[in-house]
């Protein structure tokens, strides 16, 4: 029963961030989603279409600091990046952004599930 509410939740956030991301262009999409890697690892996927990317950030903390991963990508106009990364047991929330010459055209945020990340849906 949890894992199905995780789930859920997971898929009614993708739902919400797809609708901001295309709020411009009818076209354009964009989900985040996480899952459980296990070993205290969470995996974050980024998939997006329609618009311009070339540089890819996931952040995993408290909000204020965190541990990720920060990189450029070749432009793209369709793309899936998925970055796994160990968190510190204070880590609350996943940061993701996806960015074009250096500015924000995506992104979004998954939050610490009550049960802690192990509550996430399995990778």
């Amino acid at each position: 029963m949890r894992r199905t509410a995780a789930a859920l939740c997971a898929s009614l956030m993708t739902l919400v961030i797809a609708g901001s991301a295309s709020a411009a262009n009818p076209n354009r999409s964009y989900h985040l989603t996480a899952c459980y890697a296990g070993s205290e690892h969470v995996t974050v996927e980024q998939t997006w279409s329609a618009f311009n990317v070339d540089g890819v950030t996931v952040i995993i903390g408290d909000g204020s600091v965190g541990l990720g991963d920060v990189y450029s990508i070749p432009r793209s106009r369709t793309g899936d990046e998925a970055s796994t990364l160990g968190y510190d047991p204070s880590a609350t929330q996943v940061d993701a952004t996806l960015t074009f010459h250096g500015n924000v055209v995506a992104s979004g945020q998954v939050t610490m599930p009550s049960g802690g990340w192990p509550a996430l849906p399995a990778c």
